[in-house]
């Protein structure tokens, strides 16, 4: 008795209709070809033809012809006609393997799927597998990315990217944020990144131009000790331009360094028209997740739902609603608050050109008694900068969360601010920056422990939903555009490949690549955090003392050129 899997077959229909359309058109004028597939598949041509009419189109039966038993006398020998066949057949049979071979993962399988007769072999000669192989029609892939913040838009640019030859395997890039709009995303940013290892992988994409026409190049980094009396103190410097000899990823190919300072909102918006300038992608505004189903399905708090996809990468950063699922809400699993909270002073915009400074170029770090101190200047795009100050200091209230940071008072975290910095002396430059300042954001220092699973079936993750540091050694951004470059590098080559639906290996890679590099930064950014802001006097005099001593070996350099060289 014949057992009809309609689902398999209208599954395949779906993704390939034009391999259907083939096939009734050929089941139609070949009579040989229809016997030929009854003899491999131990069916006859009219219950072929049967099975198809009753899900698809209706055939003539005169296609077939004959009773039952004289299909049987006749295909007897429709195998030694087939090895003798005519070369215009040689494109439908083709065209019918890889159809098999596509939807179910052996020839002729498309058939077989559809009209099932319990032990039946349908192995095919090994010549004829070759044949099948090579002429596999491209599999087209839908790809759905949660989150465009630097993670999700970088993923999504180096996947078009690298899929960007003449066979493109990935059909729609789909790109969806809980930001109303454009303008919420970008107003929602935040304060400033420093890039170094991201860089390096963004200029792969073709992004090194427009990065340094929107950003500004660091020349160096230094440490200075400032004492209640107002005098300084250097603890060490870093000269970036020694990259050169020390770390050549970090040097382009004109012989620049690849290190700036540029605004997170103006990074976003770079990504944001990057992606959009291809027309497989496209982002979806106002998609807040609520839930994961196993086949790619997203649910969305509004109540809609998305159609199935190939793969979906969590890019929806420490409180990641993909990781609740890939780790299947593992019980304490949560962010944890690190006691250490940091307040961005951003000065208004003003012109690169007009008001040059030779001391744009270079990041300014002041340790004082109670907390430190960040200065620095980030681009916001072409030709315009803004300065900023970045406040570190203990506090052990968390009721700030990132990443709303539209919610905050700013004149109060204005005010909290003031008031601390007036039981200390402050560098000139520092004080000057704040007086200007009419900017100010607070968000508290979260972190998650390290992981080692970041994929679960066909979900992925990628940035801090995979490991959130603290940013004490400024590597977030940077790690997490590392990340979205290796994942798309396995993940192309995977979806090109015959096991596509096997993602486990390129996701099992892209992991171990990633794993190491991303701990590391963790550990050690959980360190440097606890000696930079320390809890007493005692951590106040250690610190100092142990900085001091770095620096006149080196370390501070070695620590900060390891974070950012790129490991991809």
């Amino acid at each position: 008795m014949l057992r009809i899997s309609v689902h398999s077959l209208f599954h395949s229909i779906l993704r390939r209709p034009h391999l259907l359309r083939s096939l009734i058109r050929h089941l139609h004028n070949h009579n040989l070809n229809q016997l030929w597939i009854a003899r491999r598949c131990l069916v006859h041509a009219c219950q072929v033809r049967d099975t198809l009419s009753q899900t698809v189109a209706t055939l003539p039966s005169s296609s077939s012809g004959g009773s039952c038993r004289q299909l049987r006398r006749r295909a007897r020998g429709s195998e030694k006609i087939f090895r003798n066949r005519d070369p215009e057949h040689e494109p439908l049979l083709t065209t019918m393997g890889s159809a098999g071979e596509a939807a179910f993962g052996r020839p002729l399988a498309f058939l077989v799927g559809c009209v099932q007769r319990p032990s039946v072999s349908t192995a095919t000669p090994r010549k004829s597998r070759e044949r099948i192989r090579m002429c596999r029609q491209p599999e087209s892939h839908v790809i759905r990315v949660v989150g465009a913040g630097v993670a999700g838009l970088a993923t999504a640019l180096a996947v078009l990217h690298l899929d960007a030859g003449s066979k493109r395997v990935v059909r729609r890039v789909l790109i969806y944020d809980q930001a109303e709009n454009e303008t919420q995303l970008l107003a929602d940013a935040g304060a400033a990144l420093n890039l170094n290892g991201g860089v390096a992988v963004l200029q792969r994409l073709g992004l090194l131009e427009r990065l340094r026409d929107a950003g500004i190049t660091n020349s160096s980094a230094t440490s200075t000790l400032v004492n209640g009396e107002g005098n300084e103190r250097q603890l060490f410097r870093i000269d970036f331009s020694r990259f050169r000899d020390k770390a050549r990823s970090l040097v382009a190919k004109d012989g620049k360094q690849v290190t700036l300072c540029i605004m997170r909102k103006a990074l976003l918006a770079l990504l944001l028209n990057a992606v959009l300038q291809d027309p497989r992608a496209e982002i979806k505004y106002g998609a807040k997740l609520k839930g994961c189903r196993e086949d790619g399905v997203l649910e969305f708090a509004d109540g809609s739902v998305s159609e199935p996809c190939t793969v979906c990468i969590g890019a929806d950063g420490i409180r990641s609603s993909v990781r609740a699922f890939v780790l299947n809400k593992k019980i304490g699993d949560r962010p944890i608050y690190t006691n250490i909270r940091v307040v961005f002073a951003i000065g208004p915009k003003r012109s690169r050109i007009e008001s040059h400074r030779a001391d744009d170029a270079e990041l300014k770090q002041y340790f004082s008694d109670r907390f430190f101190m960040l200065c620095f200047t980030g681009g916001c795009g072409p030709g315009v900068c803004q300065d900023i100050v970045a406040l570190v200091f203990r506090d052990k209230s968390a009721d700030f969360e990132n990443p709303s940071y539209r919610r905050w008072d700013e004149e109060a975290v204005k005010k909290d601010a003031l008031e601390r910095i007036a039981q200390i002396t402050v560098p000139a430059d520092v004080r000057k920056c704040l007086q200007h300042a009419d900017q100010w954001i607070s968000i508290p220092v979260f972190q998650r422990r390290p992981i080692r699973q970041w994929s679960r079936g066909r979900y992925v993750l990628v940035g801090d939903a995979a490991h959130a540091s603290a940013p004490f050694l400024g590597q977030g951004a940077n790690q997490a555009i590392q990340d979205a470059y290796c994942l798309a590098t396995e993940l192309v080559s995977k979806l090109d490949s015959e096991s596509y639906t096997d993602l486990e290996p390129a996701f099992r890679r892209y992991t171990t690549k990633r794993f190491l590099p991303t701990t590391k930064i963790i550990i050690e950014s959980v360190l440097i955090g606890s000696i930079e802001a320390p809890a007493g006097a005692l951590g106040v005099i250690f610190r100092n003392a142990l900085f001091s001593m770095l620096g006149r070996l080196g370390v501070p350099e070695k620590v900060y050129v390891s974070g950012a060289l790129p490991r991809v």
